[in-house]
């Protein structure tokens, strides 16, 4: 997925913020897919502290460059729209996995059936499913047998 750093680097300067090494290295670990805080750490550790992939990211949130994807009471965060096509989720239960769903023309479909319906006007959404992927189905069917 090529992404368009002169893109962020404009969002923070419009802010009065600079591209640092800690805010370049957090959000190339973003780029990578959904993310959750402590897997972000893990990836930069001992290139970026602790307190400084907090801060980076809360910022990022501010600054509209990342969102929370909310994975029950838990969440991960992953590059907004403004970088990446807006998208759906499945998510497993057991591993936390998380897969983009390719086919978006029939959600959205039914956003704006169900929108019109009751003459709503949406400004935003999230649609994640729940369930276990094929590696956890599995391996429930291991320990079963």
């Amino acid at each position: 997925m090529a992404i368009d750093y002169s893109k962020v680097k404009k969002i923070l300067s419009s802010y009065g913020y600079s591209w640092t090494r800690p805010r370049e290295l957090v959000f190339k670990a973003i780029t990578g897919g959904p993310k959750t805080i402590s897997a972000v750490i893990k990836l930069e550790q001992g290139k970026v502290d602790r307190v400084s992939v907090y801060r980076t990211l809360q910022l990022f949130e501010e600054l509209g460059i990342i969102h929370r994807l909310y994975l029950g009471w838990k969440y991960k965060f992953e590059l907004s729209d403004q970088f990446i096509a807006h998208h759906h989720h499945l998510v497993c239960n057991f591993c936390a996995k998380v897969i983009d769903i390719e086919d978006e023309q029939h959600i959205n479909s039914f956003i704006k059936k169900e929108s019109d319906k009751f003459d709503f006007k949406p400004t935003s959404h999230q649609f994640e499913i729940e369930g276990v992927c094929s590696d956890c189905s599995a391996k429930q069917l291991l320990v079963a047998a």
